[in-house]
């Protein structure tokens, strides 16, 4: 709630300036913290990043700025009413941090547009720069982080004033400046509630009327970072594609954003993808059309709706992104920055539209870290965001068969890390890999040389023949796999989960793939000895490991995927203990990358 005083008004003049304000400097380098420091001080704004002019607020009438969400994954939002930009550098943020103590952490020279909104988030990683849309404040050791019954409040110690101010649930908290009587009694806001991607926020109906009660507040099921809060407390999701039904009709928004206009519909499960890429004139770095084609054709058969935003330069694929291209750096990384290599999270950070945050997953196409042979990509495990690193592998358009490969290779690159985003792992379930009969684009037997056109024909162990050295057989040479990756045929799919179990030290040639036979005569040579056997043979027919009595088994991928990460225990938040989440979500959203061993391209 906020306090009105003639304080505020003096408040936000502190953190204005008639000639500027903002801009690309300003603080001093956040230090190490110590337990039971009183105020932390805010770091330099990227410079990067430009920020809007602010000036002068009217000297009555001024509204001051006001908290409008508070969310149980450890961030905070505010809401400039004013027709103006305001200047936070003034202005603290007050609550109890992650030693439990009462901490004020001052915000960075940061401007909040007229009629806007900034997201004030807790520094968790060292690389997290702020920007027009996220204030980190803190430091990795000291940050904020309030409870269900916790308190927010906003402060200038310049003035002695209390700008707005929340408490949750029992907590009994007063303002540090002038308490509200309001505030005292009958009590406060609604309590956070436990889970993810759930928050409290003063509702776009009220917005604009500040009561200093607990009726401005109300707990919700659909954070709204840096967007108006236009999803109501009774929202329903009932495709559960984390997206509410409310914002999957015309007329409809999310944050302020319109999704129904993007493709998105009730009875729908929808998948959303902003993919930015690097300027380069490398073929392997530029997103192909036909290969947003193919991946978007293949969820489709599936039942599932893939919306990509890839900006206005490939034709189809624009959802309103206009800074899809990116500066040229020569590698590109997932998580903290390493190196010279660019960091997909700290690019994402400058340029991605954080109202997108609980419904987009986020991926760069570009370079690939380190030497010229690496992975192809880098994604999240039951996260949002990857990359995908094709550049500098020497794939060109020179011929028909050289574009078939370029088209299909990022097409299977991006499906398999995205897959990973929505919880599959390279056997599905688990990382075991290279399993013939689990027939999945996440299985590195499959993902290059793309899935067999019959896995009941004679040629269903072709892929695992190619893996083996065996028969001669190529990927785009002479004999090559059917439907392989320099033809227009290669197939992309993840499991269904319909194969039969493999026994390594049991194993029937004639059972193939676990999906049944065509013809008797048709069989897989497991045991490499040349010949159909006909009782059951023992062999290590995976990679890299020796047979083993323990089941190979297939996985319902389309059946699992987790397409509502933000309300993942593992998705835009991590647990530290209690029903709490720490702190996570907006700005700082890192999970665990799944490990890619580097990518051969399959010329032979």
């Amino acid at each position: 709630m906020q306090w009105r005083t003639s304080w505020a008004v003096m408040v936000l003049a502190l953190g204005l300036s008639a000639c500027g304000g903002g801009g690309g400097g300003g603080g001093s380098s956040t230090p190490t913290p110590t337990p039971g420091s009183t105020t932390i001080t805010a770091d330099p704004v990227s410079p990067e990043e430009p920020m809007p002019v602010a000036v002068n607020l009217p000297s009555w009438g001024a509204k001051s700025l006001l908290i409008s969400e508070v969310s149980s994954s450890g961030w905070v939002e505010i809401y400039n009413p004013n027709a103006v930009p305001v200047d936070v550098s003034n202005v603290l943020l007050r609550t109890t941090s992650n030693f439990g103590a009462i901490t004020e952490f001052a915000l960075p020279a940061v401007t909040i547009a007229a009629r806007g909104y900034l997201v004030v988030a807790p520094r968790m990683n060292s690389s997290d720069q702020s920007s027009r849309q996220i204030a980190f404040v803190g430091t990795t050791n000291l940050y904020p982080y309030w409870g269900n019954n916790g308190f927010v409040e906003l402060v200038s110690n310049a003035f002695n004033a209390t700008v707005d101010f929340v408490r949750m649930g029992t907590s009994t908290t007063a303002p540090k400046f002038n308490p509200s009587s309001a505030w005292l009694s009958p009590g406060a806001a609604p309590a956070l509630p436990n889970g993810y991607g759930n928050s409290i926020v003063r509702p776009v109906a009220n917005i604009a009327n500040d009561t200093d009660l607990a009726s401005d507040w109300q707990a919700v099921n659909f954070i709204t970072p840096n967007g108006p809060n236009d999803v109501s407390a009774a929202a329903t999701d009932t495709d559960n594609d984390g997206i509410p039904d409310s914002a999957e009709v015309a007329g409809g928004t999310f944050a302020g954003l319109d999704l129904y206009s993007m493709g998105a519909r009730t009875g729908q499960r929808d998948i959303f993808l902003e993919l930015d890429y690097m300027s380069s004139s490398d073929p392997g770095v530029k997103p192909r059309k036909e290969a947003l084609d193919k991946v978007v054709a293949a969820f489709a058969r599936r039942g599932f709706s893939l919306h990509i935003d890839a900006g206005p330069n490939i034709a189809g694929y624009n959802l309103g992104n206009s800074q899809s291209v990116l500066s040229f750096n020569r590698c590109l990384d997932l998580g903290e920055p390493s190196g010279s290599c660019a960091s997909v999270n700290v690019l994402k950070s400058k340029t991605f539209d954080t109202r997108r945050t609980p419904i987009f997953h986020y991926a760069i196409s570009g370079y690939q870290a380190g030497a010229a042979s690496g992975a192809a990509g880098l994604g999240e495990v039951n996260g949002n965001d990857f990359n995908l690193t094709l550049g500098s592998l020497g794939l060109s358009t020179v011929n028909t068969a050289s574009t078939n490969l370029l088209i299909n290779l990022q097409a299977s690159t991006l499906m398999h890390e995205l897959g990973h985003n929505l919880g599959l792992l390279h056997g599905g379930f688990e990382d075991q890999n290279s399993k013939p009969n689990y027939l999945s684009i996440m299985n590195y037997l499959y993902s290059s040389a793309g899935l067999p056109p019959d896995p009941r024909g004679a040629n269903a162990g072709q892929r695992w023949y190619f893996d083996k050295g065996m028969r001669g057989v190529s990927l785009c040479g002479s004999n090559p796999v059917d439907a392989g990756p320099c033809t227009t045929d290669f197939i992309l799919d993840y499991s269904d989960g319909s194969s039969a179990n493999l026994l390594e030290t049991g194993l029937l040639e004639t059972a193939l793939l676990g999906r049944g036979s065509s013809s008797a005569s048709n069989y897989i040579d497991w045991n490499k000895n040349g010949n159909l056997d006909t009782g059951a043979v023992s062999a290590n027919i995976r990679s890299g490991t020796s047979a083993s009595s323990i089941a190979l088994r297939d996985y319902d991928d389309w059946g699992n995927l987790r397409l509502a990460f933000s309300r993942s225990i593992s998705g835009v938040a991590l647990t530290r203990g209690g029903t709490m989440p720490t702190p996570a979500g907006v700005g700082h959203d890192r999970q665990p990358v799944a490990s890619e061993p580097p990518i051969v391209i399959p010329f032979h």
